[in-house]
Protein backbone atom coordinates (compact mmCIF):
# COMPACT_ATOMS: atom_id res chain seq x y z
CA UNK A 1 0.00 0.00 0.00
CA UNK A 2 1.39 3.41 -1.30
CA UNK A 3 -0.27 6.25 0.81
CA UNK A 4 0.52 10.06 -0.71
CA UNK A 5 0.98 12.12 1.94
CA UNK A 6 0.45 15.68 3.12
CA UNK A 7 -0.01 17.82 6.13
CA UNK A 8 -3.84 17.19 6.03
CA UNK A 9 -3.73 13.69 5.71
CA UNK A 10 -0.62 12.88 7.39
CA UNK A 11 -2.36 11.84 11.23
CA UNK A 12 -5.15 9.73 9.16
CA UNK A 13 -2.16 8.10 7.06
CA UNK A 14 0.03 6.94 9.88
CA UNK A 15 -2.29 6.82 12.46
CA UNK A 16 -5.72 5.18 11.69
CA UNK A 17 -4.78 3.83 7.99
CA UNK A 18 -2.01 1.87 9.47
CA UNK A 19 -3.86 0.16 12.06
CA UNK A 20 -6.42 -0.86 9.44
CA UNK A 21 -3.80 -1.81 6.79
CA UNK A 22 -2.17 -4.02 9.82
CA UNK A 23 -5.61 -5.21 10.69
CA UNK A 24 -6.71 -6.72 7.11
CA UNK A 25 -2.74 -8.27 6.52
CA UNK A 26 -1.41 -5.75 4.18
CA UNK A 27 2.52 -7.02 4.07
CA UNK A 28 3.78 -3.59 3.50
CA UNK A 29 3.11 0.11 4.06
CA UNK A 30 4.61 3.11 2.56
CA UNK A 31 4.44 6.86 2.69
CA UNK A 32 5.60 9.41 0.79
CA UNK A 33 5.64 12.93 1.47
CA UNK A 34 5.69 14.81 -2.26
CA UNK A 35 6.44 18.42 -0.86
CA UNK A 36 8.23 17.37 2.02
CA UNK A 37 5.96 19.32 4.54
CA UNK A 38 6.14 16.80 7.37
CA UNK A 39 7.66 13.47 6.88
CA UNK A 40 11.15 13.05 7.25
CA UNK A 41 12.85 11.29 4.97
CA UNK A 42 10.04 11.72 2.40
CA UNK A 43 9.75 8.40 1.62
CA UNK A 44 9.26 5.47 4.13
CA UNK A 45 8.21 1.78 4.01
CA UNK A 46 7.03 -0.11 7.05
CA UNK A 47 6.53 -4.42 6.92
CA UNK A 48 4.28 -6.33 9.08
CA UNK A 49 6.10 -8.05 11.54
CA UNK A 50 4.43 -10.33 14.11
CA UNK A 51 1.01 -7.97 13.41
CA UNK A 52 2.80 -4.80 13.73
CA UNK A 53 4.46 -2.53 11.20
CA UNK A 54 8.84 -2.66 11.28
CA UNK A 55 10.55 0.11 9.24
CA UNK A 56 11.95 -0.83 6.19
CA UNK A 57 15.36 0.68 6.51
CA UNK A 58 16.39 2.19 3.57
CA UNK A 59 19.31 1.46 1.37
CA UNK A 60 22.36 3.68 0.83
CA UNK A 61 20.61 5.93 -1.58
CA UNK A 62 17.65 5.82 0.39
CA UNK A 63 15.70 3.53 -1.93
CA UNK A 64 12.89 1.63 -0.46
CA UNK A 65 12.76 -2.26 -1.85
CA UNK A 66 8.46 -3.25 -1.93
CA UNK A 67 9.65 -7.17 -1.49
CA UNK A 68 5.96 -8.19 -1.94
CA UNK A 69 5.47 -5.84 -5.33
CA UNK A 70 9.33 -6.25 -6.37
CA UNK A 71 9.60 -3.04 -6.92
CA UNK A 72 12.08 -0.43 -5.90
CA UNK A 73 10.86 3.30 -4.59
CA UNK A 74 13.83 6.07 -5.35
CA UNK A 75 12.98 9.70 -4.89
CA UNK A 76 14.14 11.92 -8.08
CA UNK A 77 14.60 15.25 -7.38
CA UNK A 78 11.86 14.87 -5.01
CA UNK A 79 9.70 12.70 -6.97
CA UNK A 80 9.08 9.21 -6.81
CA UNK A 81 10.01 6.52 -9.16
CA UNK A 82 9.55 3.12 -9.25
CA UNK A 83 11.82 0.42 -10.98
CA UNK A 84 11.50 -3.05 -11.35
CA UNK A 85 13.91 -4.66 -8.97
CA UNK A 86 15.21 -7.68 -10.67
CA UNK A 87 15.83 -6.27 -13.70
CA UNK A 88 16.18 -2.33 -12.93
CA UNK A 89 14.03 -1.35 -15.63
CA UNK A 90 12.26 2.32 -14.44
CA UNK A 91 8.63 1.80 -14.78
CA UNK A 92 7.10 4.70 -16.50
CA UNK A 93 4.74 6.77 -14.64
CA UNK A 94 0.85 7.35 -15.58
CA UNK A 95 1.84 10.49 -17.61
CA UNK A 96 4.78 9.10 -19.34
CA UNK A 97 2.79 5.85 -20.30
CA UNK A 98 0.21 8.48 -21.80
CA UNK A 99 2.65 10.36 -23.74
CA UNK A 100 4.47 7.15 -24.89
CA UNK A 101 1.18 5.55 -26.45
CA UNK A 102 0.11 9.03 -27.90
CA UNK A 103 3.93 8.94 -29.77
CA UNK A 104 2.89 5.57 -31.42
CA UNK A 105 -0.65 6.33 -32.05
CA UNK A 106 1.09 9.48 -33.83
CA UNK A 107 3.66 7.31 -35.67
CA UNK A 108 1.04 4.40 -36.42
CA UNK A 109 -1.20 7.55 -38.52
CA UNK A 110 1.69 9.03 -39.91
CA UNK A 111 2.47 5.26 -41.33
CA UNK A 112 -1.00 4.51 -42.70
CA UNK A 113 -1.49 8.05 -44.32
CA UNK A 114 1.29 7.09 -46.65
CA UNK A 115 0.89 5.13 -49.87
CA UNK A 116 1.35 1.17 -49.68
CA UNK A 117 4.49 1.32 -51.68
CA UNK A 118 6.01 3.97 -50.01
CA UNK A 119 5.82 1.94 -46.83
CA UNK A 120 7.01 -1.52 -48.27
CA UNK A 121 9.82 0.30 -49.98
CA UNK A 122 10.99 2.14 -46.33
CA UNK A 123 10.20 -1.24 -44.69
CA UNK A 124 7.51 0.29 -42.73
Amino acid sequence: MLETTSKTTRREDAGKKNKIYSHLGIGEYFLYDPRGDWLRPRLQGYRLVNGKYAAIPPAADGSILSQELGIRFVLEDGDLVMFDARSGERLLSQEELARKLEDELATLRDAAKKPNGERRKNGK
